[in-house]
């Protein structure tokens, strides 16, 4: 079942902020992250998804300057996600900003088969 989770950051408010985490147990395949910049001014915007299990990130936008009004999009794949992974947004400038990001997530397998086969 495809689901959406929405936020809108505002530099005073909340500059930094978890769009989606994945809850114990699950996997969520996500297909689709928008932000869109609705504060008046170009702001400097920073997308990334957190894999906790690694300690790593995948910057898909690190400090841009997305202009008032643009929308960025993410679209053209799928990004795989675990149990306690997370899409995190932050802003550097006073304004307003709105991320988006569609997915589905089903019941983690107990086994990953044939992820590391024996032969």
């Amino acid at each position: 079942m495809l689901h959406t989770k929405n936020v809108t950051i505002t530099a005073s408010a909340t500059p930094t902020d978890v769009v989606a985490d994945i809850p114990t147990g699950f996997v969520a395949f996500i297909n689709y992250i928008m932000l869109h910049n609705r504060g008046g001014a170009t702001n400097a915007c920073t997308l990334y998804l957190d894999n906790s299990s690694e300690s790593s990130q995948i910057y898909l936008l690190n400090a841009k300057n997305v202009d008032d009004g643009e929308v960025v999009e993410f679209h053209e794949g799928q990004f795989v996600l675990y149990e306690g992974d997370s899409v995190i947004a932050s802003i550097a400038d006073a304004g307003s900003v709105d991320v988006a990001c569609t997915f589905d997530i089903v019941e983690a397998s107990s086994i990953l088969r044939n992820f590391n086969r024996v032969s």
